[in-house]
């Protein structure tokens, strides 16, 4: 499981954002859109993202930090910490795959076919 750590400062405690250390996982990211171009697709928990969260506007701004493409300086246009996202997560390519197996083959495989495996 990868996990990126994502810190949100300033932000009420009662959100659980700031005093919970919050992780995004990626099976709640559609790893098909990049950083600086998400909005709904990712999600705190189960929280709903469509660019509000606790009434906070999301839509490009962050505590007087500018979102659009750009967190603390830190290129987020494709990339987190200098790691390429474009279709990729550390060397993983997530385009069909997770952690080098495909999600596609296992779904079609009669190995995992709970028909096959009963009959």
């Amino acid at each position: 499981m990868y996990r990126y750590f994502v810190e949100l400062d300033g932000l009420d405690t009662s959100s659980k954002l700031e005093s919970v250390n919050t992780f995004r996982h990626l099976d709640s990211v559609d790893t098909f859109s990049q950083l600086d171009g998400v909005d709904a697709f990712i999600q705190f928990g189960d929280v709903d993202m469509p660019g509000q969260l606790d009434g906070v506007d999301m839509s490009g701004q962050l505590d007087g930090v500018d979102m659009s493409g750009q967190l603390d300086g830190v290129d987020m246009s494709g990339q987190l910490d200098g790691v390429d996202m474009s279709g990729q997560l550390d060397g993983v390519d997530m385009s069909g795959q997770l952690d080098g197996v495909d999600d596609l083959h296992l779904k079609r495989s009669p190995l995992y076919d709970t028909k096959s495996i009963l009959h």
